[in-house]
């Protein structure tokens, strides 16, 4: 498992807010999938799904994550969505592939990453952490949380 330090294009998301909890993302992904369909004429493409993590909240604690898809950028919300712009920017990217002690030593390389480079992580108001999660073969959002045994997804934390 390795860090890596990459450059990620501009991308315009369609997302739901929901708490920070594995089963509000599931509810929420749920709902913005029910919501595209009722009120998109043109399908988004569904190849990853979207959890942003708000930076700026690590400080009290996480309190809001936004569950979403890639979108157009002259795309109108949905009422109960939010289309949210991610500039070009660099990003300390690890992927997570396996079980639950796979994913959270992921999490343990990044966070000793941060502290041995030179890199700092972008706290900023409306700075979020991606979390790109393949949904082929299988779309970890209808797995529920205390079922889901594997995890294939990558973690994107903004660098300054």
């Amino acid at each position: 498992m390795q860090v890596a330090v990459i450059e990620r294009a501009e991308v315009h998301m369609l997302a739901k807010k929901v708490a920070c909890s594995g089963e509000a993302v599931r509810q929420g992904w749920k709902e913005l999938l029910q919501t595209t369909k009722e009120h998109t004429t043109i399908p988004l493409p569904l190849v990853y799904g979207y959890v942003l993590v708000p930076e700026w909240q690590w400080e009290l604690g996480v309190q809001d994550l936004w569950v979403g898809i890639k979108a157009w950028p002259d795309l109108i919300a949905p009422l109960g969505t939010d289309l949210i712009h991610l500039p070009r920017r660099s990003y300390a990217r690890i992927q997570v592939r396996g079980d639950r002690d796979a994913m959270a030593k992921a999490h343990e390389e990044l966070t000793r990453w941060f502290q041995h480079d030179n890199h700092l992580r972008d706290t900023s108001y409306l700075s979020f952490r991606i979390e790109a999660n393949a949904l082929q073969p299988v779309n970890p959002f209808e797995i529920p949380v205390h079922v889901i045994s594997y995890f294939d997804y990558d973690i994107y934390v903004p660098i300054r």
